[in-house]
């Protein structure tokens, strides 16, 4: 956060030319330092209505798009506050509750739907030794087409 902070703050000696997202920065008259983070970098941790953090962070941004989970996240508070204020009751959760317990119901039965729009991802540490996100962020919300094995030793 703080290479990104920095990264925005000598955007002026990098590109001279103000552009409106320069503008908008400096002036505060659109958007404050955070929202442009948010807009070019990633949105981070988030809060739910009731101030606790998500465990998992929103890794896109605006720019790039968000995935549907992160989606769903960033959206939460706004969707409680709309239903709060449209229904003017204080049980705006017990119908958040209602959802989620209803979409626990759905399966999905095909073992191949049958796609081209798929991706292949291999495990490699040789870049510096290390990956920069864990395994299971990467994997998250994705559907395997085949079981993951470890190459060494074949399970």
């Amino acid at each position: 956060y703080k290479q990104f902070f920095y990264l925005l703050t000598s955007y002026k000696t990098v590109n001279p030319f103000y552009s409106s997202l320069h503008i908008m920065m400096n002036t505060g008259a659109k958007a404050n330092w955070n929202q442009i983070r948010q807009l070019i970098g990633l949105r981070g941790y988030l809060m739910n209505a009731r101030g606790f953090l998500f465990k998992i962070p929103v890794m896109q941004s605006f720019n790039k798009g968000l995935k549907a989970y992160e989606y769903f996240i960033s959206c939460y508070g706004a969707r409680k506050g709309i239903l709060d204020t449209s229904l003017k009751t204080a049980n705006a959760g017990y119908l958040t509750r209602r959802l989620v317990e209803s979409i626990q119901e759905v399966v999905i039965k095909e073992y191949n739907c049958g796609t081209n729009n798929f991706f292949t991802f291999k495990w490699n540490l040789s870049y510096k030794g290390f990956l920069d996100l864990p395994f299971y962020l990467i994997l998250y919300g994705k559907t395997i087409q085949e079981n993951i094995k470890n190459i060494s030793t074949g399970k």
